[in-house]
């Protein structure tokens, strides 16, 4: 705990602990307009007509809930995760199926970790174009751009760009078909 509080710095740790509380509230709210409307609140851009069911968010400290960008009509399933180390951004008619994990950030711990001489910490901006779908289960990584009118299958580890109106899946996902 100490030395997490000397990485991270007194400032981070507390906007830690205020944005937890925040997140606690946002967790305990029984329909998803009330979440729709915490987020707001908090400093997220979220349009309208949006779904939010039970979706946990890490890493917030970084950024507030300033990080997340959802447009009009997104449906977003229960237990998504979504890492707000850096930007998540969902265009209009975006679906994320339950348990997806949105990352946009890599970091394999703290500095002194042996592995971070190979494995820089970098942080992206993740971004779903208008109408796509996330199956269930799906990984998608950090930086990556799912294109307009996209599908990814259930369980896909995204890694590259998905161009738009392609089907997408597997791990690493591999396009499977171009929709027309």
């Amino acid at each position: 705990m100490i030395k997490a509080l000397k990485e991270i710095g007194f400032q981070k740790a507390m906007r830690f602990v205020y944005l937890t509380i925040i997140n606690a509230i946002f967790n305990h709210c029984l329909f998803p307009f009330f979440r729709v409307f915490i987020l707001r609140l908090f400093g997220a851009n979220i349009g309208k007509n949006c779904v939010m069911h039970n979706v946990q968010f890490y890493n917030y400290y970084h950024n507030g809930f300033s990080s997340l960008k959802i447009a009009d009509n997104c449906f977003l399933g229960n237990e998504v995760m979504i890492d707000l180390a850096g930007k998540v951004i969902l265009s209009n008619h975006v679906t994320l199926s339950n348990r997806s994990f949105i990352l946009t950030h890599t970091n394999v711990g703290f500095k002194e970790h042996p592995l971070q001489k190979y494995i820089k910490k970098n942080t992206k901006t993740t971004v779903f174009d208008n109408g796509c779908f996330i199956g269930v289960g799906s990984i998608i990584m950090p930086g990556v751009k799912i294109g307009k009118e996209s599908v990814v299958g259930a369980g896909s580890v995204v890694t590259v760009d998905v161009p738009p109106r392609s089907v997408v899946a597997g791990s690493p996902a591999k396009i499977i078909k171009k929709l027309k």
